[in-house]
């Protein structure tokens, strides 16, 4: 969820492709439409759910062009964990040893 949430604060937003795909504008596509970078819907819902991200076209029961983007509190949480060395990708966890 901090990765999706990260992209939606790097990229300005989420926007929802057909097939149910998020991915952030200009994202590219791999076999039969899937882009190369995307999160699932369960984890846009639960990031609305928890007030860090924010339905900004559509929204529930519209199918045309929705989008999300982060609330405040979301570009807190992700600023907040880029200072916070409690927060590693896997890489770091592995280089540091960590289970």
């Amino acid at each position: 969820m901090i990765i999706t949430l990260g992209a939606t604060v790097a990229h300005g937003r989420l926007d929802r492709l057909p097939g149910g795909f998020w991915t952030y504008p200009g994202c590219g596509t791999r076999h039969r439409g899937v882009p190369m970078w995307y999160a699932s819907t369960t984890t846009i819902r639960a990031l609305i759910h928890h007030g860090l991200l924010a339905t900004t076209r559509g929204g529930q029961g519209h199918r045309t062009n929705p989008a999300v983007e982060p609330t405040v509190q979301g570009r807190e949480l992700w600023e907040g964990s880029l200072r916070n060395d409690a927060i590693v990708t896997p890489d770091e966890a592995r280089r540091r040893g960590l289970p």
